[in-house]
């Protein structure tokens, strides 16, 4: 531990740290204590620190008190209402006290897990209920801790002398990666037979943290956990609540508690008819974290448009008035009230007492929900709702009323559903390419309110011996997490061959298994909502035991439109109705290309090709709506394509 001050300073260790913890708190942020700090460290026994280095361990042991802190949070329960579902704060606050007050009295470990997607809150649920119950919390990043029995002792037993406390243990996926070679077999064998028993009536609750789904975990790190909390997709009602906190509407009174007007300085007021729930409609994915950051961006664009605009407009002898720290300006014709200077002052209030506003448009909100990704769509278990709905599906009227009975009831009318125990089951959606079992799986999920989860069968496969059946658990998972939620695997052939074949391997035989204990789970937990659709091309080359009654028994043909009004519904879907793009001599135009003989047997897919060499006919004609004569040169380009088919 010999060094010199500087870059080849020796870091301090929390084997020295710990033991001059309380010592060094009190002394180190007070710079007149420099000269006491220095005797102290260099007469404890405790450190091998010499004058020479006396300042290197004063600035490496401060950083390394921060992540040793113990502190009872200042933000509480009532502070998440808006955003953290009840069952979440009701399961976590009741597992805490009653672990801590010894009201459990049985050898059970107390510990814990809470996963979900980055940005969703884990953190400040924790935070929160232990700002509630006054309760102490250690929080200990498993990156940082040494791999050795002596560091995670000394975590353990500096969350003991300091009970009752919350030890959370974050970023628990990096459990196995810190420890190699050996990985995290012997780390979590050292922490199940030796340490969770210590916590056993000790006054310490252990929590884990992470952003993994449990799938992906080693079974090691999931076993030291008795009990597991999953954060699922913020759902719409808890978006619009959260986003009422920044926003406001230009035909609503606008109201701020005392309490709230300390968060913020200034509030966003909605104009061009936009309201928070329809930004709470445009948000599916989006977590805590993602909207603020939203929020964030948006002020950062007005602030812009303002700092650009501002010159200009004094110019054209716009007048512009400063009152204090805030001023009144137009940018882009709409008026910005009261926008504060940026400093960190306290907020300023008008004479009446309302809150500063500031109006942006629709345009500035386009461009910062375009600008602000999700942080979990950078994932593969993306869930959100689409934007199709039936109005752009032409046609499949039949094929609608079938799902309507088989999953528009079960959403609607759940709590019937469930005295008559119906079995949710699932879909299989064939037909040729081009059809729109997509289209009609999407508008399906948009209808009913459903989370959708787009799978494509080839991104399951691994060529690694069980990465497959793991990929399989996590889209289950990721379902129950976000119910309702609809799965929706395309080419869903690709992940269940028939198993008799003689093509299909050991691997693939794996696979099938694995699919059709996860559909057999979903009929067994009748309490979840978790539906799945698959659609095919190629129903012959599917196992017989997917396609059976209770996993996809339903199965519905999407067929190419057969006859001329169905193409028609088709053809008004894609430019609804001939006004996008334009389309001069409107519906019955496109009712003369529905009825051509040359369409007879075109998809859906074709027809939209159709539109589409339509819309080059017409840029080619420097037109900015398309003819008569555009369509059916199109048509007659199109002839070959469909007389193959």
């Amino acid at each position: 531990m010999d060094g010199s001050p500087g870059y080849n300073a020796p870091q301090i260790t929390r084997t020295y740290l710990i033991p001059i913890a309380k010592e060094f708190l009190t002394k180190a942020h007070d710079e007149s204590s420099v000269d006491e700090f220095v005797e102290f460290v260099i007469k404890s026994s405790a450190t091998p620190c010499k004058r020479s280095n006396v300042k290197a361990w004063r600035k490496d042991a401060f950083k390394a008190s921060e992540a040793y802190s113990v502190r009872i949070p200042t933000i509480r329960l009532s502070d998440i209402q808006s955003t953290t579902p009840p069952e979440l704060r009701r399961q976590l606050k009741c597992f805490i006290r009653a672990h801590l007050s010894g009201d459990i009295k049985l050898p059970v470990w107390p510990s814990i897990l809470v996963s979900g997607p980055p940005f969703c809150g884990k953190s400040t649920l924790i935070e929160a209920v232990c700002g509630s119950l006054g309760t102490k919390l250690l929080i200990a990043s498993v990156g940082t801790v040494a791999a050795n029995i002596r560091s995670w002792t000394d975590v353990f037993n500096h969350a003991k002398s300091n009970a009752p406390c919350v030890l959370l243990l974050d970023d628990i996926e990096s459990m196995e990666k810190s420890n190699v070679p050996t990985g995290s077999f012997r780390l979590t064998c050292l922490l199940k037979s030796q340490l969770l028993k210590d916590l056993i009536g000790s006054g310490v609750v252990l929590i884990g943290e992470t952003r993994s789904l449990l799938a992906s975990l080693p079974q090691s790190v999931v076993d030291l956990f008795t009990q597991r909390i999953t954060f699922g997709m913020l759902r719409e009602e808890y978006r619009l609540s959260l986003l009422r906190q920044y926003f406001t509407e230009e035909s609503s009174e606008f109201v701020v508690s005392n309490k709230f007007q300390t968060m913020v300085d200034d509030f966003l007021q909605l104009s061009d008819g936009m309201t928070c729930l329809e930004l709470a409609r445009r948000t599916p994915g989006y977590e805590v974290g993602d909207i603020i950051r939203f929020v964030a961006q948006l002020r950062m664009a007005v602030l812009s448009r303002s700092n650009q605009d501002s010159d200009a407009e004094e110019k054209k002898g716009g007048e512009q008035i400063c009152t204090g720290k805030s001023f009144s300006f137009t940018v882009g014709g709409d008026e910005l009230l009261d926008v504060a200077s940026g400093d960190s002052g306290p907020m300023q209030f008008s004479q009446n007492g309302s809150p500063h506003l500031i109006r942006v448009t629709r345009d500035m909100v386009d461009e910062c929900l375009a600008a602000v990704v999700p942080a979990v769509k950078n994932t593969a278990e993306f869930v959100t709702i689409p934007d199709v709905t039936w109005a752009n599906v032409g046609g499949l009227e039949g094929t609608r009323t079938q799902l309507h009975n088989r999953f528009m009831l079960l959403v609607d009318d759940w709590e019937r559903a469930q005295a008559l125990h119906r079995r949710s089951g699932g879909v299989l959606l064939e037909g040729p390419p081009g059809c729109g079992k997509t289209l009609v799986a999407k508008a399906l999920s948009n209808q009913a309110g459903l989370n959708f989860l787009s799978v494509k069968g080839p991104e399951v496969l691994n060529k690694f011996q069980g990465e497959s059946e793991r990929r399989v658990r996590e889209i289950f998972e990721r379902a129950r997490a976000c119910q309702p939620c609809l799965i929706f695997f395309d080419e869903i052939d690709a992940i269940c061959p028939r198993r008799d074949s003689d093509e299909s391997t050991g691997s693939r035989v794996s696979l099938v298994n694995q699919l059709l204990v996860e559909l057999d789970g979903i009929d067994k937990h009748r309490s979840g909502r978790v539906f799945v659709i698959g659609a095919t091309n190629r129903k012959d080359m599917i196992d017989p035991a997917v396609l059976r009654p209770g996993r996809l028994g339903l199965h519905l043909m999407i067929s190419p439109p057969a006859t001329a009004s169905d193409r028609t519904s088709v053809l008004a879907a894609c430019t609804k109705s001939g006004t996008a793009p334009q389309v001069d001599g409107g519906m019955q135009v496109l009712c003369d290309v529905a009825n051509d003989v040359r369409t007879d047997g075109m998809s859906g897919a074709d027809l939209e090709n159709l539109l589409e060499l339509a819309k080059q006919n017409a840029q080619l004609d420097q037109k900015n709506f398309l003819t008569r004569k555009h369509l059916f040169d199109a048509l007659n380009e199109l002839r070959p394509c469909a007389m193959m088919q």
